[in-house]
């Protein structure tokens, strides 16, 4: 009686474990895919996107007479005059 009370001890035992380290595997998937989807939604556009356009013969310019306070900080700004130029002055050609 003895060796089947063990046996069936140790067989529920390996089962509860083999719950055990499923349960804790799925809840490390899906946490991964909760932090995936938290960085992925908190990525920001590219600053370009917001002074570019696409020129055929140039590639990407700059759009003319831009200005964004801040852009690249606190009293960083961005801007371009009539021209296409980071300036805030035009240029005689």
């Amino acid at each position: 009686m003895g060796f089947m009370q063990s046996r069936k001890i140790i067989k529920v035992s390996l089962i509860n474990l083999l719950l055990l380290v499923a349960i804790l595997s799925l809840v490390e998937g899906l946490s991964s895919i909760l932090l995936l989807f938290d960085k992925i939604s908190k990525v920001q556009p590219m600053s370009e996107i917001r002074h570019t356009q696409y020129d055929e013969l140039l590639g990407w310019v700059n759009i003319p007479n831009v200005d964004i306070p801040n852009m690249y900080g606190e009293g960083i700004y961005f801007r371009t005059n009539s021209q296409s130029f980071r300036n805030n002055e035009d240029f005689s050609i």
